[in-house]
């Protein structure tokens, strides 16, 4: 088989479904890759993050704390993720983009270059 990434227990990515931690990237603590959930580039997921369901993590990006990324999202470039962020339906968090706190992202919302969100929504610009 291939040589995939850095899991910290066999716990971090299922063996059913597709699902991948591409050589590079990185899965720890009680994070966990599912379905047909990826992680490469030099992405690290830790925490209690779950990537399932074609969620996609990469780059350098980072996702902790319970932050779930499925449905066709995703997370790159050197993004940070954490809190209760979910990530769902098509949406996209890239560059330097940091979300933290209760947020839900779907059906097709993007989070760009240098914004910020914390709390329940508030942008920092």
């Amino acid at each position: 088989g291939d040589i995939g990434g850095y899991i910290s227990s066999e716990y971090n990515l299922s063996q059913e479904g597709t699902c991948w931690i591409y050589k590079g990237a990185f899965a720890i603590e009680r994070a966990r890759v599912v379905d047909n959930g990826w992680v490469f580039g030099r992405a690290l997921v830790k925490g209690n993050a779950l990537i399932k369901d074609n969620g996609w993590v990469l780059d350098r990006a980072l996702v902790k704390g319970n932050v779930v990324v499925g449905g066709d999202a995703c997370v790159g470039g050197f993004a940070i993720l954490d809190g209760n962020v979910k990530m769902l339906g098509d949406s996209y968090a890239h560059g330097n983009a940091i979300l933290i706190g209760n947020l839900v992202l779907n059906n097709y919302d993007r989070v760009w270059e240098g914004k910020k969100i914390w709390k329940d929504g508030y942008v920092l610009e």
